[in-house]
């Protein structure tokens, strides 16, 4: 008779990397300065700055074996772990020489130049979050690009006229799949002839204004996501034929500000295969034209914002009636005696909707949703979303709805049967 082998519990590899990471990113937290017992309210005022972990023994432990660091702003005591010098940028990478996921607020370099970039030493580094609003010389000069071989996530904030000097080097980046870059003013990438790598898939630029030239699209050709909500120059025609090359395209977010969305537009964007097309400010947007192009497409997700006409968003939406999620900033007619289903009436696979900016509307139409509890009125509701602006996330959501909502029909069809 054999006899049983033991059972021994053991970590899975993956389990025990989140562990030590969770481990080093608290004492990374508890960081302190060497000057004061702790971090000071604004950093800027620190002469010295260097940082000194609370448990640095143990840090060096377990450092080789780190894969992930947020050297993050602490929003509860809001102070920043700011990297200030490079040398503690290099200390950081001896501590960690296996991250492969780094998320830093900015380093403030003393020289206008950098040879060498310290995060060369990470041969492991794919992800990186790094705040240029920080950086005096945007990121470390030319040597920026001597991490173009390994980085494929890629988040630029912060970015301004003055460190978005080397911001070309991007096109270098051939591993680059997700790429994020976010102005804090505007930025004009049309005078450092920015080009985007031919390996992106997605590419977001949610915060701006930030300015593009014709040719940043010239070579891609595999973008999956494409998010322009922050480029208030909109779209040339030219560029649109660049982006109709992705065939692949899924996810279409656009600007319609100063350049008109015209037919020749719908022409080139009408051949793809979109699930989620939004624009954002209609004022320059032939509203014609964009209603031929929704008569082309077979969405499932839809965004309309910055844009006060309600016939628009009533004709759109009798297009594009399989939709599951809805997403605007605008005023829309509620269910109610008088308007019938409201707005949203056509959309019975609706599954999902977004409401930003507006807490009021948000307000009154859950209110709506309890005093219409008719069958027929979007039966497959089942999430409303309050979003404060269009690159944040959710502020507040209401779930369940459509359980919730049928315990409710039942309740009063009870009411009725009884009286």
């Amino acid at each position: 008779m054999e006899l049983a082998s033991p059972l021994i519990s053991r970590r899975s590899p993956l389990e025990s990397e989140k562990e030590i990471n969770k481990e080093a990113q608290k004492i990374v937290d508890s960081a302190k300065c060497l000057c004061q017992k702790n971090l000071p309210k604004y950093p800027r005022h620190c002469k010295n700055h260097g940082f000194k972990y609370s448990n640095l023994s143990r840090l060096k432990k377990i450092g080789p074996n780190v894969t992930k660091i947020h050297c993050k702003i602490n929003a509860k005591n809001k102070i920043t772990h700011e990297i200030r010098f490079i040398d503690e940028l290099k200390n950081l990478v001896k501590l960690f020489p296996n991250l492969k996921t780094l998320m830093i607020p900015g380093c403030k370099v003393n020289r206008y130049y950098v040879s060498s970039n310290p995060l060369v030493g990470l041969s492991d580094l794919h992800y990186l979050s790094f705040n240029m609003l920080r950086s005096r010389v945007g990121f470390f000069g030319n040597s920026f690009a001597q991490l173009a071989d390994r980085i494929t996530t890629l988040i630029l904030s912060g970015l301004n006229q003055d460190n978005s000097k080397r911001i070309h080097l991007l096109s270098k980046f051939s591993q680059l799949k997700f790429l994020t870059l976010n102005g804090s003013k505007q930025v004009d990438f049309r005078k450092v002839k920015l080009i985007f790598p031919k390996s992106l898939k997605r590419l977001t630029i949610s915060e701006g204004p930030v300015l593009l030239t014709d040719e940043s699209f010239s070579e891609v050709r595999t973008l999956k996501k494409l998010d322009l909500t922050a480029c208030e120059e909109g779209l040339s025609d030219h560029s649109l034929i660049y982006i109709s090359e992705n065939k692949s395209l899924e996810t279409l977010l656009i600007n319609g500000t100063k350049n008109e969305f015209t037919n020749d537009g719908v022409f080139y964007l009408s051949d793809l295969k979109l699930r989620y097309f939004g624009i954002t400010s209609l004022n320059f947007v032939s509203e014609n034209a964009l209603l031929d192009l929704l008569n082309k497409l077979s969405l499932e997700s839809l965004r309309i914002c910055d844009y006060g006409e309600k016939a628009f968003i009533n004709a759109a939406l009798k297009i594009q009636k399989n939709l599951t999620v809805f997403e605007t900033d605008q005023d829309i007619n509620l269910p109610s005696e008088d308007k019938g289903n409201g707005t949203l009436a056509p959309l019975e696979k609706l599954k999902i909707f977004r409401i930003f900016k507006r807490r009021s509307l948000y307000n009154m139409f859950i209110q709506a949703l309890w005093e219409t509890d008719r069958k027929s009125f979007l039966p497959n509701l089942d999430q409303v979303d309050f979003i404060h602006s269009h690159d944040k996330k959710k502020d507040d959501s209401f779930k369940n709805l459509k359980k919730k909502r049928k315990s409710i029909t039942k309740k009063n069809e009870a009411i009725e049967s009884s009286s």
